[in-house]
């Protein structure tokens, strides 16, 4: 047998040792960023982080755990989120605001154009008013 395969075997069984020696409580301390410590998994385990990257035994048990961390009832780690759905969620969510912003400007560009013709038809209204009063007390219209 060679020694790769009885350092990676050797390896699995301190990650297995460790997993079977902690709790919920233990593991809780070791959540960062919503996975597990790894540095602290290899430090507690007595072996290189490398280890839980490129022992392919070691590196599914772990993901198996932070999955099995993940359920509801036991909600240690958060729930996965994909990062594909919250990219497109972000660019909707973009997509969203700039329309608003386009028709918020739209709207106040029409605000302005009618405060325009506001104010023209009250100057026009004002000479009109004038010249009513004129030909009413000129008797040219009924009183």
């Amino acid at each position: 047998m060679s020694s790769g395969i009885v350092l990676r075997d050797k390896n699995v069984e301190k990650f297995r040792l460790w997993m079977a020696s902690m709790s919920d409580i233990d593991l809780k301390q070791l959540v960062h960023r919503g996975i597990l410590k790894r540095k602290e998994i290899a430090k507690e385990c007595g072996f290189s982080i490398s280890v839980l990257r490129q022992n392919p035994i070691v590196k599914h048990e772990l993901i198996t755990l932070e999955n099995d961390l993940r359920k509801p009832d036991r909600g240690i780690l958060p729930p996965l989120v994909d990062k594909d759905a919250a990219a497109n969620d972000q660019k909707t969510v973009e997509k969203k605001i700039t329309l608003r912003e386009q028709r918020l400007k739209r709207l106040e560009q029409d605000n302005v154009a009618l405060r325009a013709k506001i104010r023209g038809l009250e100057e026009a209204l004002k000479k009109f008013g004038f010249m009513e009063k004129i030909m009413t007390e000129t008797g040219r219209l009924p009183r």
